[in-house]
């Protein structure tokens, strides 16, 4: 087997790395020229790099539920539709599909899927593809929850790459619920929290953030509830 290349490298350790630490890792390899023009239309699902904690914007874990009765399709009809990837240096991570690429892992089980996995390629830099990621996961297919979306929310103020009306449609939440994200931010950030040790987890930081902050009356609680 060859080894990996810098880029693939990278790419896997960011796999499974935490949220700033994946986006420092892609910054660094979105930005260098890509030797690799080549984009099929599909593509073995084993060389499609998940990025859950940029990417996986329903959270970590899979539905189990659905991705079985993605299962059940793809037994019947033999495909699914595209999944998206986008190309980050010599990889092609995963934006769109992570249900349905757990379908066909699935398959290759059981039989062995030669053609690979069909994708559709974004073209864009990193914020473009995280914007991707969030956008397609607000779609009406199996929606977003509120605990789901309050969190993709959160970890976009966390980024703090995005203005108040991108991230509130991107997530799928108002932008008061946005604004008070910001203050929640803010709040932990003024008492010592450093960026890269803000919880991800929203019920958690608001959680920390009353704790901390004792003029309550600078937090629309209400709307947290």
């Amino acid at each position: 087997m060859s080894e990996l290349t810098p880029d693939l490298e990278a790419l896997k350790q960011a796999s499974t790395a935490d949220l700033l630490d994946a986006i420092e890792a892609l910054l660094k390899i979105s930005v260098r020229p890509c030797t690799t023009a080549h984009e099929p239309a599909r593509l073995p699902w084993s060389s499609i790099i998940e990025i859950p904690s940029v990417f996986q914007v329903r959270g970590e874990h899979t539905d189990e539920r659905h991705a079985t009765a993605l299962f059940d399709v793809l037994k019947r009809e033999n495909d699914l539709r595209p999944v998206t990837v986008w190309r980050c240096g010599e990889g092609a991570v995963l934006l769109d599909g992570h249900h349905r690429l757990h379908a066909y892992k699935r398959m290759q089980g059981r039989s062995r899927v030669a053609e690979g996995v069909p994708v559709v390629w974004f073209r864009g830099n990193l914020d473009d593809a995280i914007k991707a990621a969030a956008e397609a996961n607000n779609e009406v297919k199996l929606p977003l929850n509120t605990h789901q979306r309050m969190n993709l929310g959160w970890r976009l103020v966390v980024l703090d790459r995005y203005s108040k009306k991108e991230t509130a449609k991107m997530a799928g939440i108002s932008e008061r619920t946005v604004a008070n994200m910001r203050t929640v931010r803010k709040t932990l950030e003024l008492s010592g929290v450093g960026r890269d040790e803000l919880p991800l987890n929203w019920w958690r930081a608001s959680k920390e953030a009353r704790r901390l902050d004792a003029r309550e009356e600078r937090l629309d609680y209400e709307d947290f509830k």
